[in-house]
């Protein structure tokens, strides 16, 4: 994963010099988990950012890094302590339906999900990983603050296959409500 890191670091800033308009947007939101994975875990927070290589007025590529941690959580008082954390490594593409000062957009994006699970019982830590496939489906709405920057809100459900953590197996979907500033470069 960390290799994957570095050479995203490295080519993503050479494609920002070839195109002519490239969009960089940090954001953090609420991650919500759905049917299996919130039997396990509590709602949480997350951020990420995405970097977006615009092709014409309304269809863009996209590349972005996320971090999404849930916990911790006790199932009951006095019991062991679970904390998920996810970090996605994605590519998509987005298409924007105006450009208007107030616009939507729809997209998605597929890549890498890597789950990191730690339950602690005093005063030992277990710790397991798992890496999966990704799909997230985006729905979104850009508001122009001023020529180089806008306010992105999106919506994001996060698709992952399955893996078998603590001798469970299920797939860590979960849905988030984001929210961030967009910078025109």
């Amino acid at each position: 994963m960390k290799k994957v890191l570095i050479i995203l670091f490295i080519i993503l800033p050479g494609f920002s010099i070839i195109y002519s308009q490239t969009n960089l947007t940090l954001s953090v939101g609420f991650q919500f988990p759905q049917s299996d994975f919130a039997q396990v875990a509590s709602n949480g927070l997350g951020g990420g950012a995405t970097i977006e290589f615009v092709q014409d007025i309304n269809l863009s590529f996209d590349g972005a890094i996320y971090y999404y941690t849930w916990g911790p959580y006790s199932t009951y008082s006095g019991g062991p302590t679970d904390t998920y954390s996810d970090l996605q490594v994605m590519v998509g593409i987005r298409y924007h339906f105006n450009q208007n000062n107030v616009h939507p957009y729809a997209g998605i994006d597929v890549g890498f999900s890597s789950l990191y699970y730690d339950r602690t019982v005093s005063p030992n830590v277990y710790e397991t990983n798992s890496q999966r496939f990704g799909v997230a489906p985006v729905l979104g709405l850009l508001v122009k603050i001023n020529r180089r920057l806008n306010f992105d809100f999106n919506f994001r459900y996060n698709l992952t296959s399955s893996a078998k953590i603590n001798g469970i197996t299920f797939a860590s979907n979960f849905y988030g409500l984001n929210f961030g500033l967009q910078f025109v470069l």
